[in-house]
């Protein structure tokens, strides 16, 4: 999904730029270029979650690098609400946010959730971790951040950047010149 996102905003002329913590801090500077994916997709490769670095600890990283007036977009598994005060903290900076919340469990095979469990129980758990996930999707309006919840059966539409979507557009002059009015970059 983050691969995804990356290749969008870097196709709308867009500096993307990685904060990830894992074994070790991974802090992928914003570049502009569909060149540039490549370092952030061996930067992604690179990505694992542990422990001893939970998203909270991440947060406070970012807090520290983001400059105002950029976007940080978490997506994540984590539906513990420990992380929201440093989202809280970056958009008192100045800073957009927006967070993904990826329903992990949707993902598993059935064996892996125990196809053996009754329809009840599997049920049971469902509503459970549905809920949670709205609880903290609610958590986060309240925020003002805005979030989306994707799913193994979930489509995954990425909205365009934001802005107005711009072409070139010429005009012929009198004296046959032809000079550009609209620029895709809108210069």
């Amino acid at each position: 999904m983050a691969s995804s996102v990356a290749a969008l905003m870097l196709d709308a002329r867009r500096a993307v730029g990685l904060i990830a913590y894992g074994a070790q801090q991974l802090t992928v500077m914003p570049e502009r270029g569909r060149g540039h994916l490549w370092k952030l997709l061996q930067g992604l490769a690179r990505a694992r979650s542990v422990p001893e670095n939970p998203l909270e600890r991440v947060l406070e990283g970012a807090a520290r690098v983001m400059p105002t007036g950029s976007t940080a977009l978490v997506i994540t598994p984590a539906l513990e609400p420990t992380w929201l005060p440093g989202l809280v903290r970056l958009q008192g900076q100045g800073v957009g946010t927006a967070a993904v919340l990826v329903d992990r469990d949707s993902f598993a095979a059935e064996e892996a959730l125990g196809a053996d469990r009754a329809d009840e129980d599997a049920d049971t758990a469902w509503q459970q971790r549905r809920s949670r996930v709205e609880a903290l999707r609610g958590l986060l309006a309240d925020a003002g951040v805005s979030s989306e919840i994707i799913g193994a059966d979930t489509p995954l539409v990425l909205r365009p950047p934001t802005g107005r979507l711009r072409r070139w557009e010429f005009k012929v002059l009198g004296t046959g010149r032809v000079i550009a009015v609209s620029t895709p970059w809108g210069e």
